[in-house]
């Protein structure tokens, strides 16, 4: 896949595991409020509080604590998703890691290559240059320039 889905993919993680965090905090902030909502009704109950009350009272302290214990429980299942989504994270930034090393190993080859061809390119060049030059070269212009005529010349006498 191209490096652009994995950024997404990872991306797609970030914000649920972000997500996850949130309520786990949410849920804290709740326990944390039905601790203190139980510690306050156990503060009310004095030796002079009617039976009536303390009864109430009662009732009350275990309503929240159950109220605790479901807390918890939602807490630990956020526990387990987000240990989950961790491990999407990690296993989609190696991919991520992954793909980008193939991309820059692409490029570098690439790159490589072209240098080759622009090398080879520039050894045939100097070697044109090297034949025209031998060619044009001051001795071959000699050669060039000293034509050698076959001539025949008579010297009969009539």
């Amino acid at each position: 896949m191209s490096i652009s889905i994995r950024q997404n993919e990872v991306t797609r993680h970030q914000k649920a595991l972000a997500d996850l965090q949130k309520k786990h905090a949410d849920e804290s902030k709740k326990e944390a409020s039905k601790a203190d909502e139980i510690n306050r009704i156990e503060r009310s109950i004095t030796k002079s509080t009617p039976l009536s009350s303390l009864r109430s009272k009662q009732q009350q302290i275990t309503r929240a604590m159950s109220a605790v214990a479901n807390i918890q429980k939602k807490k630990a299942d956020i526990s387990k998703k987000i240990a989950n989504t961790n491990g999407k994270l990690h296993k989609a930034q190696e991919t991520l890691s992954k793909e980008e090393k193939k991309e820059r190993k692409k490029i570098h080859e690439s790159e490589k290559k072209r240098e080759r061809e622009q090398l080879n390119h520039q050894r045939s060049i100097t070697q044109e240059l090297r034949t025209q030059y031998s060619y044009n070269s001051p001795v071959n212009m000699m050669l060039k320039r000293s034509v050698k005529y076959d001539a025949f010349i008579s010297h009969a006498v009539k």
